[in-house]
């Protein structure tokens, strides 16, 4: 089992983020795999803040929030 927390899905989310790539290649492994995954339970408000916040999209932040509980 894995731990992911919020700065690994916020690095995958921006490529102007230091180490992107990895994180986007990381997340990918993971959902390839199947494998069981670990969050810290702040996960999803930290991730749908970072987007509406930095992208200026509540919207989207929400949709992503879903789309990773989904993991």
């Amino acid at each position: 089992m894995f731990t992911i927390d919020a700065s690994v899905h916020i690095s995958a989310l921006n490529p102007a983020e230091i180490d992107s790539g990895e994180s986007q290649a990381f997340l990918e492994f993971i959902r390839r795999k199947g494998l069981a995954v670990f969050s810290p339970t702040l996960l999803l408000v930290e991730v749908a803040a970072y987007v509406a916040r930095v992208f200026d999209d509540t919207a989207r932040g929400i949709e992503l929030m879903y789309a990773i509980r989904s993991l």
